[in-house]
């Protein structure tokens, strides 16, 4: 049986249910939810600790006959975000033409309106300009939220695109 047959762990018929047992079921439903991100949270953490204990990114499973890991578990970040106030630098290595693309200056409108930079365009030309450019994009780089994202292999070393 796979998870996607399995996921109706009471077998309950919503339609031939009293309003208290669906109550009761949801409660119970919303406890495990909690419980297993609690858990997934600490499996996740165990296994970005291992990355990290060697130094490396990704994680590799068991060989298929082929020597293809039969999976792959990737370090991912999400939500990470840029100090752009540091970016106010770039004023002295951008072009105007580029500096006027990338800065929003703060306005007023009912109300103040900050500045802002479009960090898409500021990477762009902080990558043309070179290293100072550079160093001062990758400093302002705030991190996000690390987590894991595991990648199923078939033989040959194709991904496994119908398993979750």
């Amino acid at each position: 049986m796979t998870l996607k047959e399995s996921t109706n762990f009471y077998h309950i018929d919503p339609g031939a249910s009293t309003l208290e047992q669906l109550v009761q079921y949801r409660n119970q439903a919303e406890f495990l939810i909690r419980h297993y991100t609690d858990e997934i949270w600490a499996i996740d953490n165990e296994i970005l600790g291992k990355m990290h204990t060697n130094g490396g990114t990704s994680l590799y499973g068991p060989e298929l006959p082929d020597g293809t890991p039969s999976f792959i578990v990737e370090q991912k970040e999400t939500g990470a975000s840029y100090d752009r106030w540091q970016f106010r630098a770039m004023a002295e290595i951008f072009t105007a033409k580029e500096y006027e693309e990338c800065y929003i200056p703060e306005s007023e409108e009912t109300k103040i309106i900050p500045e802002s930079w479009l960090t898409v365009k500021v990477k762009k030309f902080a990558t043309k300009h070179g290293r100072e450019a550079l160093e001062i994009f990758n400093k302002a780089r705030i991190p996000g939220k690390l987590g894991i994202k595991i990648v199923w292999m078939k033989e040959g070393g194709e991904v496994d695109e119908g398993r979750e």
